[in-house]
């Protein structure tokens, strides 16, 4: 069982859930620089500007963001505490 943010450990999850996001956005910025932004992971046509403008890391076009949201929800649960 976790022992959460409430013992020894917590500092330990925190960091590695830093380092994750951390990683993540340095992904995106990686995409955003390599001119790799606004083209539809699923279906490989570009992103219409006006969405991309809505949510600047839409990974998908609209129809496929449809599709995509339409498949069963897994949760990954974690807390995040930012001091």
């Amino acid at each position: 069982m976790s022992k959460g943010y409430g013992d020894a450990d917590g500092h330990v999850l925190a960091e590695a859930f830093h380092v994750q996001d951390s990683l993540a956005m340095h992904a995106m910025r990686k995409l955003a620089n390599d001119n790799e932004t606004g083209i539809c992971k699923s279906c490989e046509f570009p992103i219409p500007e006006a969405r991309l403008k809505v949510v600047p890391n839409a990974k998908y076009c609209v129809q496929c963001q449809a599709s995509h949201d339409k498949r069963p929800l897994t949760f990954a649960c974690r807390n995040i505490y930012v001091p």
